[in-house]
């Protein structure tokens, strides 16, 4: 032992002590601990990252979005580039040294979720938005996410778009937003957009139900509301057997198969843990709630974004929409789910952007 010892303190111990040094520009790191200590995320002055975490124990999977941003030793302090990856979604981000310039007019996001979702379905693209310097806000909707309402009690449209009308109601008279719906949250920015034309500059359609003055909400519900009665979805009849069923719950088989196919199985497994009931509004409710005139709602510039791979909304029926109620703009994401949030972030975000400074 005493002549391993000798022969590691002055043959091996020099030469990793060496290599580490010149590899990361700096002091060894001498514990005995394998340890890799990361920058957060979203940082916009990035510290050099140790390309050899891996090797120490450092799973990729507990790295920030469960990746490893990308180290060039030479760079070291002054790294003028950082490329990011979010559950396998790859985006790749300008970071001059001396910080980010943001623009001076931020633009503010409005984003609203889809049914048994809530706020936490965008947590990507709300991390893409903020890295931007832009504005971002997620809204629970009824009975969704953290809002205190329980499911039973937003029997009418009306109380399950509330949270999304208080917070537009509380906006100043001379500030625009972009609203963005996914899924079921295309009714309720559709219902903003006819109360509140004036405070928003565009809405996006992110695979989602876009109604219009052709093919009307009701129409739109009818025709997609049957899909949910499927695989281990729940179903509950709260006024009784004999009358229609009241509300439903997305079961892990459902999301797997229908919602996130195409999505992280991290995303997947997180909804099941967060998806609530949601209310099974009448067709005389959507009716009387989604009224929609070309004066206020047809007055704002609308997108709509196609999940090609949607097995929810599938591609024939997004497209009939957009023939029906044509928006101003029609873009389409390759080999994305029900959920591009989750399946294609980055791509997501780039239409986001694209659109709003058009």
């Amino acid at each position: 032992m005493g002549i391993l010892k000798r022969l590691w303190n002055i043959s091996l111990k020099p030469q990793l002590t060496l290599y580490l040094t010149s590899e990361l520009g700096g002091t060894p790191y001498k514990s005995t601990t394998p340890r890799a200590i990361w920058s957060p995320p979203f940082t916009r002055q990035p510290s050099p990252q140790p390309k050899f975490a891996a090797r120490v124990g450092v799973f990729d999977i507990d790295t920030p979005q469960g990746t490893r941003p990308a180290y060039n030793p030479s760079w070291g302090y002054n790294n003028p580039y950082r490329k990011n990856t979010i559950s396998g979604n790859e985006y790749s981000e300008l970071v001059p040294s001396s910080g980010p310039k943001w623009p001076k007019a931020r633009k503010h996001f409005v984003l609203v979720h889809g049914a048994c979702h809530g706020a936490w379905a965008w947590y990507k693209i709300i991390a893409l938005i903020k890295t931007s310097g832009n504005n971002v806000t997620a809204l629970d909707l009824g009975a969704s996410g953290v809002n205190p309402k329980q499911v039973l009690e937003i029997p009418h449209l009306s109380d399950y778009f509330s949270p999304l009308m208080e917070f537009m109601t509380s906006l100043p008279t001379d500030e625009k937003v972009i609203l963005v719906g996914n899924s079921l949250g295309g009714f309720a920015i559709a219902k903003a957009m006819e109360i509140f034309p004036e405070k928003i500059s565009v809405a996006v359609f992110v695979a989602a139900l876009m109604p219009g003055l052709i093919l009307d909400a009701a129409t739109i519900y009818n025709e997609t509301s049957s899909g949910t009665f499927i695989l281990d979805n729940l179903i509950t009849f709260d006024n009784g057997p004999t009358n229609p069923p009241t509300t439903v719950s997305f079961g892990p088989k459902f999301l797997a198969s229908y919602i996130y196919p195409l999505s992280p199985i991290q995303d997947w497994a997180l909804a099941t843990t967060l998806v609530r009931p949601l209310y099974l509004y009448s067709l005389d409710d959507i009716s009387k709630e989604m009224v929609l005139t070309s004066k206020k709602y047809g007055s704002v510039r609308r997108a709509y974004i196609v999940a090609a791979e949607d097995k929810v909304l599938s591609k024939e029926f997004q497209q009939l929409m957009i023939e029906k109620n044509p928006p101003d703009q029609v873009e389409e994401i390759s080999g994305s789910d029900h959920a591009p949030m989750m399946s294609k972030p980055g791509q997501l975000f780039t239409l986001l952007l694209r659109i709003a400074n058009k």
